[in-house]
């Protein structure tokens, strides 16, 4: 499973600004790894990070801003190394 889950809660200026929705992405994110490990892990690997890859941009994380740019590195990744009978959410 490949996601790329992303939450703006900063825009120019503050009257656009949203309280919540970085920190829904990244409850969101939490929510859909721990479902897909469930899913996908087998129990003597319950990470297996090879079956299970969530990229998170939020104005919350400066190195991972949900920017056009990183939105199209974050496909661009998920191109180079998804099967066809993966999952992209």
């Amino acid at each position: 499973l490949y996601a790329i889950v992303g939450g703006v809660s900063d825009y120019n200026g503050t009257s656009l600004d949203l309280n919540f929705a970085a920190r829904d992405a990244e409850m969101f994110a939490n929510a859909l790894g721990i479902s897909a490990r469930r899913l996908f892990c087998p129990p003597d690997n319950p990470k297996c990070e090879d079956k299970v890859k969530i990229k998170l941009l939020t104005t919350n994380d400066a190195a991972n801003l949900p920017t056009k740019t990183n939105f199209r590195k974050a496909f661009a990744e998920i191109a180079q190394t998804a099967k066809p009978e993966d999952i992209l959410v």
